[in-house]
């Protein structure tokens, strides 16, 4: 069996899996086609570049990508898209009019591809997009979910296929980092401290937030809105500045003397021990995301609001996790909205606590790779 994996460089979500899929699976007969060209990925993405020995595209010449392409899938006995999300709208139509291609396809969702990919149909050019790009996943007869609860909006919107659970695993440090941020020095004084969101894609609805905490605006808070990544949009859409320039003009009137904007990234380690002085996290996606932010906050003991009507809250409550409602908030006092009994769940002092189910399985080293394999056993069949 020869597998094509087709996908744009993307550190940010690809990085683990890559190097887990390494460690775990025999990737004789696999090979990795990276959308963009080499030299793009060197310049703009240097640790993806290390990841593997990927394939790309040339870098100059449409027929020669083309070809390139064709000549790969030609070859391949199943074609494996990490993600819908494509850089170019020529991509978007090669593959919707190769429809042989499409049948030995399968689709890894990366959550924004399966959720907020339908453009707004203002002209004719959006109507054709939209299109092509529900033509390309009612035809793939595979679905892999990378969020468990993801398979309601597949069937839902595109009908019954083979669906299988392939995440997108968290790096093999996770519990080592998590558990030595559980042994620094818990702040216990200074205002309460309120992420917004965790990132500043529009779809987080900032404003909606802003709104529901303004009445504690003259309690005692601070309100910490990370905005370092965002702008780059998804598929075309929600791309720009004007969002970002907008919601800090609207937070700083709103809260002009207890608003900070996280502006720069920071490594993971420093993240988490930020996250660890983090009092309550508040969300107003309708659909999943910031799954990463949210369980480390749930292991450190914080209180997270996410929407009702989002997948992830049903998701999270049958999971037995503690979490609360957005829509609560505005029905909230402020003692109501801040009190907190959760606990981290290690204590340095007693280091044998047990973790709830969903955290073992994310937080543990290659734990998540064996859906893979099963993943790549099924399709070999």
């Amino acid at each position: 069996m020869r597998f094509l994996h087709i996908l744009n460089a993307n550190e940010r979500n690809s990085a683990n899996l890559i190097r887990q899929l390494k460690a775990t699976v025999d990737l004789t007969n696999h090979v990795f086609l990276v959308l963009n060209s080499e030299e793009k990925v060197k310049k703009l993405f240097p640790e993806f570049h290390s990841l593997y020995n990927f394939e790309y595209l040339p870098a100059k010449g449409r027929l020669k990508k083309i070809a390139c392409l064709y000549k790969r899938m030609a070859d391949a006995d199943k074609i494996i898209f990490h993600s819908l999300i494509f850089n170019s709208n020529k991509f978007l139509l090669f593959f919707a009019v190769l429809k042989k291609f499409l049948k030995k396809s399968v689709w890894i969702e990366w959550g924004g591809d399966l959720y907020n990919w339908k453009r707004e149909e203002t002209d004719l050019k959006s109507r054709v997009l939209n299109y092509l790009n529900h033509k390309i996943r009612a035809e793939i007869p595979v679905v892999g979910t990378t969020f468990e609860y993801d398979n309601i909006a597949i069937k839902r919107d595109f009908g019954d296929k083979r669906i299988y659970f392939t995440p997108l695993p968290f790096g093999t440090d996770r519990m080592d980092l998590l558990k030595e941020v559980c042994t620094h020095h818990k702040r216990t004084d200074g205002p309460v401290r309120i992420q917004v969101a965790h990132n500043i894609l529009p779809i987080n609805n900032h404003l909606s937030i802003l709104e529901k905490l303004e009445k504690f605006k003259f309690k005692n808070i601070r309100i910490i809105m990370p905005i370092s990544y965002g702008t780059f949009g998804i598929g075309g859409k929600f791309a720009g500045l004007t969002y970002k320039r907008n919601v800090q003009i609207c937070a700083k009137n709103m809260f002009p003397e207890n608003i900070t904007f996280m502006s720069k990234g920071i490594a993971l380690k420093y993240y988490l021990r930020y996250l660890w002085n983090i009092d309550i996290a508040v969300f107003d996606c309708d659909r999943p995301i910031a799954l990463a932010n949210i369980y480390y906050l749930y292991f450190l003991g914080k209180k997270i609001f996410v929407p009702r009507k989002s997948p992830q809250y049903s998701f999270f409550i049958d999971q037995g996790m503690r979490i609360f409602a957005t829509e609560d908030i505005s029905k909230m006092s402020f003692e109501e909205f801040v009190s907190n009994d959760l606990k981290p769940l290690y204590d340095p002092n007693n280091p044998d606590m047990k973790l709830p189910p969903i955290l073992e399985q994310k937080f543990k080293p290659y734990e998540e790779m064996k859906y893979w394999k099963i993943f790549f056993e099924e399709l070999s069949k």
